[in-house]
């Protein structure tokens, strides 16, 4: 069984970060700039990873990295190159990949500016706030070059966002 209490076993299904709640809220992306969001589906057996567009822009790159104390560590698996130049939900297909029994990120970056779908707030707080109640975070962001994902996580300008697009993993 699994430790995360929203696992279903049987079809494939998709998964959010818990620090957000889709929405159909939708914002441009910055390019050459890394975001993070966390997740936790530890002992799961994941096949892709994956962001919906609504207006395209260019590519982008997407991993996912472990966690360290907080924030995104070492490089797990670079996914490679996904076209986000159209609308869509864009995914990129992994070798089936079991997860680490820990949180880990996924991370994003743009060649271009298309614009994705953001999310609302959990208010679930795992990256910390300032003052309670009063603003809620959704990842960090890093400046990053578009390009091959480094095997240590971006920390140049690292900073906690009140927006980021939706990045979601399947479950296989």
């Amino acid at each position: 069984a699994s430790p995360h209490p929203g696992v279903r076993s049987g079809a494939a299904t998709y998964y959010t970060s818990p620090m957000i709640l889709p929405n159909v809220t939708a914002a441009a992306a910055a390019a050459n700039t890394a975001y993070y969001q966390p997740f936790c589906l530890p002992g799961q057996l994941i096949d892709r990873i994956g962001i919906e567009t609504t207006v395209g822009g260019g590519n982008a790159r997407m991993g996912l990295y472990t966690n360290l104390n907080g924030v995104p560590d070492q490089l797990i698996v670079d996914g490679g190159v996904l076209d986000v130049s159209g609308a869509a939900i864009n995914e990129i297909s992994l070798t089936a990949l079991y997860l680490p029994n820990a949180w880990f990120w996924t991370c994003i970056v743009y060649s271009g500016t298309p614009t994705v779908r953001i999310s609302t707030a959990t208010n679930s707080y795992y990256t910390g706030v300032i003052n309670l109640g009063t603003t809620t975070y959704r990842g960090f962001s890093a400046a990053l070059a578009y390009g091959a994902l480094p095997a240590q996580a971006s920390m140049s300008g690292f900073v906690i966002v009140t927006q980021a697009g939706t990045t979601m993993v399947r479950k296989s």
